[in-house]
Order: structure tokens, then sequence, then C-alpha cells
């Protein structure tokens, strides 16, 4: 008999299934408390996001106000309209002795194009733009006094084919000097609006391309009234030009300002969107944090590694999703991890009534071996079960296992070690005492199944 194993299942009787029935209604109850303070936490910390949120709107609007207000915007387009003023006073400035020797012939252009910018300006359009055009007017204006000094427009060489020299070899009087010069002037107004031109009013550009061909022409063939005429038709088709050229880029600028808010907008709301989302995982997190610590702590007094492990990789994830600030995967590892606790909380709670139920099994099982005259050596217990130790009088020892089978059910092992009294009764053998241990175990409420043996 010395190493024999024996087993068997137990089943309890009413009064122990209606404490266990009753123990699980408790735990069930405060499983539910503990998901109600999660969900209260949950919504105060949601409520406190929100409030932030309201809070940093209102700032982040104080804020643009002030450096984008009305006041501030004012105080920037005033200096820019004043800039753009003393530029245009300075180009006056330099056109002065033009158009007290030559006359307003030669200036048209120029004047025209000056008469819009005022407009411009008067609607307080300011800005880069505003000044590229200044400074490719200057450079107009300067090309006609240089050419001036030299009695000469851009559409004249020297020697060329326009100089038109009287027969004597004097130079032309200065009425076809302004000619020249307006239609050097023309030719170079239409040069600068020619890239922009050719997109926004390809007919304008071409128009005032071919009036200016005719103007030439007709200044080769010497007809002073068709010249005249071709001019002022040239200078007005390409003020017309002009405007269109200017209107189209302000709606072009207006419509690139457009977007450029609207991205920034959008840009801004996405990253407020992400810092939000990020937020709420993280608060998510904290409210079930200690709760999975305490769960972790039960799952290692059971040696319920399984459990323990699956609740560790589901919070590494979350914390890892989070740090690296990916917000839809951190917002499921969370969601997931929410989802998890009450699940590993709900089988721990098994375990748990599983070991209520050994520990019962355990105090009826010492009373009844103490009745047959064992002594009690001592135990050992862990998650998954117990050992116990009986000595029987001047005879073997009894080593017991009390454990618990994944579905909950507990079972008895026995080990018998050392050799029975020589000429001990038959009752004093295993099998008797056992059979007598189990009756009395099940009139404490614990109803041994069939005794099964293996031999060691």
């Amino acid at each position: 008999m010395s190493g024999s194993l024996m087993y068997t299942t137990v089943t309890p009787g009413e009064e122990v299934l209606r404490q266990q029935a009753e123990r699980r209604t408790l735990l069930e109850i405060e499983r539910r408390r503990l998901m109600a303070e999660r969900s209260a936490e949950r919504k105060r910390r949601d409520s406190v996001r929100k409030s932030d949120r309201v809070r940093r709107t209102d700032e982040q609007a104080a804020g643009r106000q002030g450096r984008n207000g009305p006041a501030a915007a004012g105080r920037s387009a005033a200096e820019e309209v004043r800039a753009a003023e003393r530029r245009m006073g300075e180009i006056e400035a330099e056109l002065r002795p033009l158009r007290a020797r030559l006359g307003p012939d030669c200036l048209a252009g120029i004047d025209q194009d000056l008469a819009l910018l005022r407009k411009r300006l008067r609607r307080a359009e300011a800005g880069e733009r505003m000044t590229a055009d200044l400074e490719r007017v200057g450079a107009r204006a300067r090309q006609l006094a240089e050419a001036a000094e030299h009695g000469l427009g851009r559409g004249a060489e020297p020697q060329g084919r326009h100089a038109r020299r009287a027969e004597g070899g004097e130079p032309p009087p200065d009425r076809a000097a302004s000619v020249y010069l307006a239609l050097g002037d023309a030719e170079q107004r239409l040069a600068d609006l020619a890239p922009r031109a050719a997109e926004c009013a390809p007919d304008g550009h071409r128009s005032c391309a071919g009036l200016l061909d005719q103007l030439r022409a007709a200044l080769q063939e010497g007809r002073p009234t068709r010249t005249q005429a071709l001019l002022g038709a040239v200078t007005q088709r390409l003020t017309y030009l002009t405007g269109i050229v200017f209107e189209a880029e302000q709606a072009r600028e207006q419509e690139a300002a457009r977007r450029a808010v609207q991205a920034e907008r959008a840009a801004a709301e996405e990253e407020r969107r992400r810092h939000e989302a990020l937020r709420e995982a993280a608060d998510r997190l904290g409210t079930v944090q200690r709760g999975v610590r305490d769960a972790l702590k039960t799952a290692a007094e059971f040696e319920a590694e399984a459990l323990a492990d699956e609740l560790r990789l589901a919070l590494r994830r979350a914390d890892d999703a989070l740090d690296a600030r990916r917000v839809e995967e951190g917002l499921a590892a969370v969601a997931e991890l929410e989802k998890l606790l009450p699940r590993t909380e709900a089988r721990l709670d098994e375990l748990a009534l599983a070991r209520d139920l050994r520990n019962g099994l355990a105090k009826a099982l010492r009373s009844a071996m103490a009745d047959e005259g064992f002594q009690y050596l001592g135990g050992q217990q862990s998650g998954r079960g117990a050992l116990h130790a009986f000595q029987q009088p001047g005879g073997q020892l009894y080593s017991v296992t009390i454990g618990s089978r994944p579905d909950g059910t507990a079972y008895l092992a026995y080990t018998v070690e050392g050799l029975p009294v020589f000429g001990a009764p038959p009752e004093d053998a295993p099998d008797a005492v056992l059979h007598r241990i189990h009756k009395s175990l099940d009139r404490s409420g614990y109803t041994p199944g069939e005794l099964r043996r293996e031999t060691a």
C-alpha cells in the first residue's frame, strides 16, 4: 500500500451550494460597484476634458484676436499703405522733369498705372504684390528718364531703322522723341504684364501686341496722325489689360489666402482632435489602471499565469501606443483593456469561489480525520490548491491534496506512505479509513465520488 495514490471528485451539498450562491452574488455586486466607480470616474474625466477644451478654445480665440484682430490688422495695413504712398511719391518725383519736357503723352501709360495703384491703395490693397507692381512702374520711370537723356525711346536705336533723322542729320524733335519714349514704355508695360496676362487674358495680350506692331509700322511710315491715334489706343488697351490682370491676381490671392486659412484651421483641428483623443485614451487608461493592478495581484495569488499574461499584454499594447502617440491604435487598445478587465475579474471571482470551496472542504476533512484519530501535521497553500499531512496513530502517513479542476470542481488526492502496523485490524486499512472519512465528509455537506486508485 506504500506509495498508493487514490483520488476522487467532491460534490458540494445543498447548504454549501447555497453559501456559494450567496458568495457569488456578493462578488457580482462588488464587481458592479467597481464598474460603476470606473464609469463615474470616466465621466468626471470627460467633463474635465470638455471644460479644458472650452477654456483652451476661448484662450486661443482671444490670442488670435489679439494678434490678428481689427486693431492689429489695421495697424499693419496702414503701415503698408503709407510705405506704398511714399514709394509712389518717389516715382512721381522721378517723372516731373520728363513731364515738363515731353508732355503727358509720353507718360500716359505710367500715369494710368499709377492711377490704378492709387485706386488699390484706397481699398487698402497693400502688400507684396503692390510693392512688386510699384517697383515695376519705378523701373519703367527710370528707363524713360535714361532714354530721355539720350533723346531716344526703347523703340528706337541710335543707328537703327527707327531713328528717323532729318535730311541734315539732326535728331528728331522732342515731340517725336516723346512718341518713341511712349512706345518703349508701352512695350515694357506689356512685357511686365506678359506672363500674367497670357494666363488670365490671352486675347487682350494678343490685341495689345498687335496694336504695338501697328504703332511701330506707323512710325516707320511717318504717319503722325495714325501714330497718335494708335498710341492712345494702345495706352487705353494696356490700362484695361492691367486692370484685368490686377483683378485676376487679387482674386487668386484671396482664394489662396482662403485656402491657406482653411488648411491652417484643418491642421489645427486635426492636431486638436489628436490631442483630445490621446488625452481621452490616457484618461480611460488611468481609470482602469488600478483595477488592472489589483487583478494582476489577485491572479498572482491564484497562480493564474494565463490570465495575468493576457492582462499584461493588453496593458502593454495600450501603453506603447499612447507613448508613440498612435491615436487610433491607442484608443482601440484601451477599449480592449476595458473589455478584458471585467472578464478577468469575473474569472478571478470564480477562482475565489473555488478556493472557498477548497477551504471549506479542508476544514471538514481535518475534522473527519481528527475523528479517526489522525494527527494533523500541517499544510501548505498554493493558488491552485492545498497539501495537508495527517499521521495515523502508530501507522501510515496520509498526504491529502485538495485541488480544483478548470470547471471549479473540487477533488481529493490521497497518497499513503509507510508500512501498516503489524497485526492492525482490517478497519485500519486505507480503503476502510477513507470510506469512513468520506461518509463524515458527506454529513458535512461534501459528497466524495468513487475512489480511484493509481499505483505510484
